[in-house]
């Protein structure tokens, strides 16, 4: 079964248990002046807000194939931002921007916010839609080194053309996030946690988590955002 959930247009921005505003706080403090200037919500864009459920079987599945037979290490986040990147080239309505009219990014370039104790910062992946599952996952691998040396500029956000934010870690069930002023779209992970479904008349335990799109309503409308969600729903969940 599956479960998809939608909030109406809304003038600003929702935050949940204040994660996303100490996250904000973080960048800002790290550097005041660049901060300010680089790194802004929208306040003044109607957004919408669309939930899916996925199930992470598959996901799992994977992660574990490229270990033993490729013997490759990637994460249960360089799969969905994979699957996220095809997502955003098929809807490429939602990887743009709004000023006085609808502009489209001519490329797919992932950002996702990053923290491994030194403050948030955004890192970004260029054309993350011509990249595999491994090459995603080599160059999120390469991007935490140049965090840790200093080396992520808080321009670098401006690169990307929609950003994701995992709050996975944290006890959330769902994230409605606000948008970046330069952007479209925002997409929020939540925590994975267990679920069941019925499957010919038989309880069976699933793990599953929520995957939100927080979008400006003027470039595609909720019907839309679905239809996004479930391409990206169904890359995960097939085998």
């Amino acid at each position: 079964m599956q479960h998809i959930s939608y909030a109406g247009v809304c003038d600003g921005v929702c935050f949940v248990g204040g994660v996303i505003f100490e996250v904000l706080n973080n960048i800002m403090s790290n550097n005041e002046s660049v901060g300010k200037q680089y790194f802004s919500y929208a306040v003044d864009k109607p957004l919408a807000y669309v939930t899916v459920e996925i199930k992470t079987e598959v996901i799992h599945a994977l992660i574990a194939k490229y270990r033993m037979e490729e013997r490759k290490s990637v994460s249960f986040g360089d799969i969905i931002l994979h699957a996220l990147a095809q997502g955003f080239k098929s809807y490429p309505e939602f990887n743009s921007h709004y000023f006085d009219k609808l502009e489209l990014f001519s490329s797919v370039n992932v950002g996702y916010f990053i923290n491994l104790g030194k403050g948030a910062k955004v890192a970004v992946i260029e054309k993350a839609d011509e990249k595999s599952i491994v090459e995603i996952s080599t160059e999120v691998k390469n991007l935490a080194m140049k965090y840790l040396h200093n080396e992520l500029l808080d321009s670098d956000v401006l690169k990307g053309t929609f950003t994701v934010t995992n709050l996975s870690m944290f006890d959330v069930v769902q994230v409605n996030s606000p948008v970046l002023q330069h952007q479209s779209c925002m997409i929020s992970l939540a925590k994975e946690r267990d679920a069941v479904e019925v499957v010919e008349g038989l309880v069976v335990p699933i793990r599953i988590f929520n995957l939100t799109l927080s979008f400006d309503s003027r470039v595609a409308d909720c019907q839309k955002a679905v239809q996004f969600l479930s391409f990206v729903k169904k890359i995960l969940e097939s085998k």
